[in-house]
């Protein structure tokens, strides 16, 4: 159990004395590829976690498409996972671009490019000595496809309807599976989560 704090106006210190307890993890969000801002921001909040003994869910935002993030952008990022664990001893779970099946995400619905950028970051991440885990973490699959929440089905290409297409029946409905075109496979995930809203 634990929040996502809005870490600009909130902290650990000041959610434990609210709660009058010392939750289990904190989540925050974090533009990736790292940027100065992103490392900043990521090392406040390993720092703020591990005096709490918490575990930190780091939450990787793409901020670029999918095509273009790479093994080098994969490495920077198993390199500061590395740091932050030596300097503060803060566990972390990596949700890598959640809520990937969703209309509503600039990575959502790509299932191809998701699983060729969530197995990059999971094969530098695993080679690395964090000790970090990666978490699969869709939406819930109620109304999905989601055409209402983001409108991108009708801009999805040939090969892509193909693959979300998992009835065979042509259409990319209710009747598909919201969940396996997007898995990227039992080595390259340490756990799952769920997105509901």
């Amino acid at each position: 159990f634990g929040p996502e704090l809005d870490w600009g106006a909130d902290g650990p210190s000041g959610y434990e004395q609210r709660l009058g307890e010392t939750p289990g993890l904190y989540a925050v969000r974090i533009a990736y590829p790292l940027d100065a801002t992103a490392r900043q921001q990521w090392a406040a909040a390993a720092s703020s976690s591990a005096e709490q003994g918490a575990v930190l869910v780091v939450s990787l935002e793409p901020q670029v498409p999918l095509a273009e993030l790479d093994a080098a952008d994969a490495a920077e990022l198993d390199d500061f996972v590395q740091q932050q664990h030596v300097s503060f001893g803060t566990h972390h779970l990596l949700r890598f671009a959640a809520e990937m099946n969703g209309s509503w995400q600039s990575w959502g619905q790509q299932p191809s490019a998701f699983i060729r950028s969530f197995r990059e970051v999971a094969d530098a991440i695993h080679a690395g000595d964090s000790g970090a885990e990666l978490v699969w973490s869709p939406s819930y699959g109620a109304g999905y496809p989601f055409e209402r929440a983001g409108g991108r089905i009708d801009d999805l290409s040939i090969q892509t309807i193909e693959l979300l297409d998992t009835d065979g029946d042509g259409e990319i409905t209710e009747g598909d599976d919201p969940y396996e075109p997007y898995y990227p496979g039992d080595e390259y995930v340490d756990r799952v989560g769920l997105s509901m809203f």
